[in-house]
């Protein structure tokens, strides 16, 4: 909805987008899903959007870095874990996980001028998802007790988001995960998206700093987008980088391999190379 920001209180409501608006290029089909979090440039807004009643389930495994009251709140509390080491998918080392479901066809879209243009389309079916999961909340255990507390001190769940940041109603960044890849992407509406950074990248590419003690490049393993960190031609990003070297079991992990920021590039022509 829209409202005038004025001295009025409760100023009426223009409708932009609900379940009624058809999705662009789907005959006859309206959105089923709006997504919670919008980038507005001044006069456009971009939203992730889902249709159609098709989901399908992804297996979330209990954290297994961060907060330890939260991990063990996964582990041994959340009545919605389950622990199967012969369910759970790969790379659970616990054994615990999650199921939840998302939308088989979701995408990117804008509100611009009474009208809704796509961005960016997916389908789990072709492992292409926009929708990030996250771990977070207060487990009851965790800290002091403030009698103050209010919805923010819930306790842990799986939450979702998905997350676009628009400039100018015809430039736009968003995140994408394609089977095990996660990036960001850049598009115009009128060329072809360009990727402006990519997990598995090297990390030098971002920060001359992301090395490990050998001297070889850090790979880049997560990537996220804030929804007004795109102004102008000017984009901000957090990344985090770790070593490619595989753990052996048995063998102590250690953590000077780890890096981490935040960055700046210009966003300048979609035939240019991912920036630094």
């Amino acid at each position: 909805y829209e409202a005038p920001m004025d001295s009025t209180n409760f100023p009426n409501l223009t409708t932009l987008v609900d379940l009624e608006t058809t999705v662009p290029g789907e005959e006859n089909i309206s959105f089923s899903r709006i997504g919670e979090v919008l980038s507005y440039d001044g006069n456009a807004v971009a939203f992730w959007g889902a249709w159609g009643d098709k989901m399908e389930t992804v297996s979330l495994c209990c954290p297994q870095t961060g907060n330890k009251d939260r991990r063990n709140f996964c582990l041994n509390v959340d009545n919605n874990t389950i622990c199967n080491n012969s369910t759970a998918p790969g790379g659970c080392d616990s054994g615990c996980y999650q199921n939840k479901s998302v939308p088989v066809d979701q995408g990117i879209f804008v509100y611009n001028g009474g009208s809704v243009k796509t961005v960016a389309k997916g389908s789990k079916n072709n492992g292409e998802d926009f929708v990030f999961w996250t771990y977070s909340g207060k487990p009851p255990s965790a800290g002091r007790p403030d009698a103050n507390e209010t919805e923010a001190a819930e306790p842990p769940r799986w939450r979702s988001s998905a997350t676009a940041a628009l400039s100018q109603y015809n430039s736009i960044v968003y995140k994408l995960k394609v089977h095990d890849t996660v990036g960001i992407y850049w598009g115009d509406g009128v060329n072809s998206v360009q990727a402006v950074i990519e997990t598995g990248h090297n990390c030098t590419i971002l920060d001359a700093d992301g090395i490990d003690s050998s001297g070889a490049s850090l790979l880049i393993e997560s990537l996220a987008i804030e929804r007004d960190g795109f102004r102008g031609n000017r984009l901000a990003i957090a990344a985090a980088c770790a070593s490619a070297v595989v753990i052996e079991e048995g063998e102590d992990e250690e953590d000077e391999g780890d890096w981490g920021g935040i960055y700046l590039t210009k966003i300048s022509s979609p035939s240019s190379e991912s920036p630094n």
